[in-house]
């Protein structure tokens, strides 16, 4: 269980910076998206093209949340065990 406490306390003082990537990514990529709505209703397979990016994003999202709950799950493992 050491390195398991070694590898969250890790993750943990990375989470912030995790975080402030993931609303930086969202935050630009909504301004694209407003800045673009003219493009996205009138130029062929750009609706397409930016609903397939919204799926990755959001699967990329669901795997970082999944991943944290994992993490979590460690924590009080190791806390426990303790």
């Amino acid at each position: 269980m050491g390195r398991a406490r070694i590898a969250s306390a890790g993750w943990t003082k990375w989470m912030p910076v995790n975080a402030a990537a993931i609303n930086a990514h969202l935050y630009g990529g909504s301004g694209l998206l407003a800045v673009n709505t003219h493009r996205l209703a009138k130029q062929k397979g750009v609706a397409s093209s930016s609903a397939a990016k919204t799926v990755v994003t959001a699967a990329a999202l669901a795997a970082t949340a999944y991943a944290r709950i994992l993490g979590r799950k460690i924590d009080l493992a190791c806390s426990v065990d303790s």
